[in-house]
């Protein structure tokens, strides 16, 4: 599967990580288009990268496989079932400090909403279940945030899940701030194809979906969570900070760690305050810093976070410091 998709070089050449879950039932593979890639990624910041002259679409785009690793559930069955997200932007998973950070064990899922909302109050959706099965959270870095895929290994998303609770959105939320724009989390169409195909060959099968019987993977809930928005959100509140900046700085960011059930997010953002060519005023009796970076908790599902540390650098502000 991962060789086939390969046109742009030989196979021993092309780009691909190997991402396995901890429990060692479930695998992804990051596969880049563009050998190149690689050496982009690391000098441009994350806002840069969305259509800047430096990267070509084949030096951003490439194509994510998820499949079940060997010696996990039903081996009788001569075919199985991975899946395949193709065309999306890879490249921001190069430059995290450890692409260990983009895939979870998680037990809590989303619960979808039916009807249509789209205010930050409303929510992306109308609250979480929690699970005693396991699921398993993924999040690509497509350089302007995370698109988030939540897995189960069953073929329904209910499927052996008896005992669980349900927790409706409310009024009440997790962390002391609570965004107010409706675009830090949406829900995104499904980007992944099932591929079904012969266990020992690889070889892809022509067997319909509806044939496929024995247990495999499940893409249960997509959404896409953007770093962006959080941080204009950010600014909205703190326009004092960001007076000398005209438009959105140049930024970097990081996944630090996802909780143990899978509802909260640690991540750190730093980015730049002020251009170069900015002087400061001398009767001022604290100068601006250059850059500045904050360290956020954020809760997937009630969209609410907490400023938990902030940082900052006196006269540094360069992408390569950054």
């Amino acid at each position: 599967l991962l060789l086939g998709e390969s046109t742009s070089c030989a196979a021993a050449n092309t780009p691909v990580r190997m991402l396995m879950s901890c429990d060692g039932a479930i695998g992804v593979a990051f596969l880049l288009h563009s050998t190149s890639a690689s050496e982009i990624a690391p000098a441009l910041p994350n806002a840069a990268l969305v259509g800047s002259p430096a990267v070509q679409d084949e030096d951003a785009l490439g194509t994510l496989f998820l499949f079940r690793l060997p010696g996990v559930g039903n081996q009788s069955s001569v075919m199985v079932k991975s899946f395949k997200c193709s065309n999306v932007r890879v490249i921001g998973n190069l430059r995290s400090h450890t692409t260990r950070n983009l895939l979870w064990p998680t037990n809590c899922f989303p619960m979808p909403d039916t009807g249509g909302n789209t205010s930050a109050e409303e929510g992306w959706c109308s609250g979480f279940r929690e699970t005693l099965s396991r699921g398993y959270l993924l999040l690509n870095d497509e350089d302007d945030g995370f698109r988030m895929t939540w897995i189960t290994l069953n073929d329904e998303p209910d499927e052996g899940m008896e005992r669980r609770s349900e927790h409706k959105r409310s009024s009440a939320t997790k962390y002391s701030v609570k965004a107010s724009r409706p675009d830090i989390i949406t829900t995104e169409n499904s980007v992944w194809d099932g591929i079904l195909s012969e266990r020992f060959s690889g070889c892809i099968s022509s067997l319909p979906d509806a044939d496929f019987t024995a247990p495999s993977l499940h893409i249960g809930h997509e959404a896409f969570f953007s770093i962006e928005g959080l941080l204009s959100e950010i600014m909205s509140r703190r326009k004092r900070m960001f007076a000398t900046c005209l438009s959105m700085p140049d930024y970097f960011y990081n996944l630090i760690s996802v909780s143990d059930d899978g509802r909260s997010l640690k991540l750190i953002i730093v980015f730049a305050l002020r251009k170069k060519s900015t002087q400061e005023d001398p009767k001022k009796k604290k100068a601006t810093p250059a850059a500045v970076g904050v360290f956020i908790e954020f809760d997937i599902f009630d969209i609410s976070y907490n400023e938990v540390e902030w940082v900052q650098h006196p006269r540094l502000s360069d992408s390569k410091f950054l």
